[in-house]
């Protein structure tokens, strides 16, 4: 079930957190609470077995992950800790930009034991690394896991799916595929001494192929005359209709979201 005091809490401390950064990097924005949170939660699920902090409902959103109740929270939050609020008027979005900052030592240090150790770092190093950074913070929280196995609009699973584990019902119910048999040290080493045989054979027939390549100058050396220039003239015309420039739609298959390519956590 929702906790709402475990939301502000976290709420608190990335602004406390913030305020501690150097001048000019103290700053947040709505969007910025709501994608550190989801990185709290998602730290503290990562070591127990998928249980976030929070236990919100995280979605796969316009904007990445998403969760209606942090964002009610946010506003009651930066009230109560007397937070500075910031409007910047936005010549590219409809609405203006609220930022907030928070300078209170004290409520950092009290806030620090009510929050496990994964938690904090979460938060400070996420903080550290993108301030209000909009863009770079998207592109972080857009690349985690939970987003890379998720489509638009569906609800974000914290749980890691176990590698040999296959899907077999629409509810996404994990059983675990058959295992392969872990080869021996002996075999291990055998694989290992003729990978390096075939990259050492295949290094030496370049080696050749380079060496034996000679760079033979034309004889004779071609002209760019007049009879040059027909010749290219001619070729392209061979070549039939040049391609016009033109402007379309790119439309994919929904089958995108949930491919292979997109859940390899190594593609960012």
């Amino acid at each position: 079930m929702m906790d709402t005091q475990k939301i502000d809490l976290i709420l608190k401390y990335i602004l406390a957190v913030a305020g501690q950064e150097d001048p000019g990097c103290r700053e947040v924005g709505p969007i910025h609470l709501i994608k550190y949170v989801y990185l709290a939660d998602l730290a503290y699920a990562e070591i127990h077995e998928g249980e976030t902090f929070t236990d919100v409902e995280w979605q796969f959103y316009h904007y990445g992950p998403w969760s209606a109740a942090v964002y009610d929270r946010i506003k009651e939050v930066v009230a109560e800790v007397n937070a500075t609020e910031r409007i910047v008027t936005s010549h590219k979005y409809e609405s203006d930009i609220v930022r907030w900052k928070l300078q209170d030592k004290a409520l950092l240090k009290s806030l620090q034991p009510l929050l496990s150790f994964e938690i904090r770092q979460a938060i400070r190093d996420a903080i550290h690394e993108f301030g209000d950074d909009t863009t770079g913070l998207l592109h972080h929280v857009y690349t985690t896991w939970p987003m890379l196995h998720a489509a638009p609009y569906e609800r974000l699973q914290f749980t890691r799916r176990k590698e040999g584990a296959v899907i077999v019902s629409k509810e996404q119910k994990l059983v675990e595929a058959p295992q392969a048999v872990k080869p021996s040290k002996k075999e291990m080493k055998q694989k290992k001494e003729k990978m390096a045989g075939l990259k050492e054979r295949i290094q030496k027939r370049l080696a050749d192929r380079i060496e034996n390549q000679k760079l033979v100058k034309p004889e004779p050396p071609p002209r760019y005359d007049d009879i040059y220039v027909d010749g290219v003239a001619r070729l392209d015309e061979l070549a039939g209709t040049p391609v016009v420039p033109g402007a379309g739609k790119i439309v994919f298959s929904n089958d995108i979201w949930k491919s292979r390519a997109r859940s390899d956590e190594g593609i960012s």
